[in-house]
């Protein structure tokens, strides 16, 4: 045997280490199916490991997260879990109910801007110049979910189109 080439590295098979994949906490949130707060908040419980890295682009710290951790939650290898009485005591977390369809706007007496301009066919910006130039009543209810403005549906069922006028009388002679 010579001493360049031992006998133990001809019989070890060759070992590939392959760098971590990292995601952001905006794909790993898209990913999960989770907001990003929500992400963070498992981060923090240690269902999911973080880890800041710089970025050379823009030299700020940047949270990512490993693949393989987020793609061992998917798989269903770590439960979430919700704690209640401190971090020792875990207790896990029934399955949420199925989300039901949101009402729909034509059910409500009241809408918001958005679900006029759905439930109408029109722009919301011209129902909202609509309620600025007081042609259209609305509630004004202040910074809110939603929106400012409350609409009723009845006064959305109120609106229409001004009768096009033509003109009557002189024609041009050319």
């Amino acid at each position: 045997m010579s001493k360049s080439k031992p006998a133990y590295r001809s019989s070890a098979s060759a070992v590939v280490t392959r760098a971590p994949e990292y995601l952001s906490k905006e794909i790993v949130a898209k990913r999960l199916g989770l907001s990003v707060r929500r992400v963070l908040e498992l981060s923090a419980r240690g269902t999911l490991k973080r880890r800041a890295v710089v970025d050379p682009g823009t030299k700020r710290k940047q949270t990512v997260f490993r693949a393989d951790d987020v793609a061992a939650v998917i798989d269903g290898q770590k439960r979430l879990v919700a704690y209640r009485g401190g971090a020792d005591v875990a207790a896990a977390v029934p399955p949420l109910p199925a989300i039901s369809a949101p009402p729909q706007a034509h059910n409500k007496p009241w809408l918001t801007l958005d679900e006029a301009a759905e439930y109408s066919g029109l722009p919301a910006s011209f129902l909202l110049q609509m309620i600025g130039d007081r042609r259209l009543a609305a509630l004004d209810v202040g910074v809110r979910a939603g929106g400012r403005y409350r609409i009723s549906r009845r006064a959305i069922d109120a609106i229409e189109a001004p009768i096009a006028q033509t003109r009557v009388g002189k024609s041009r002679a050319v």
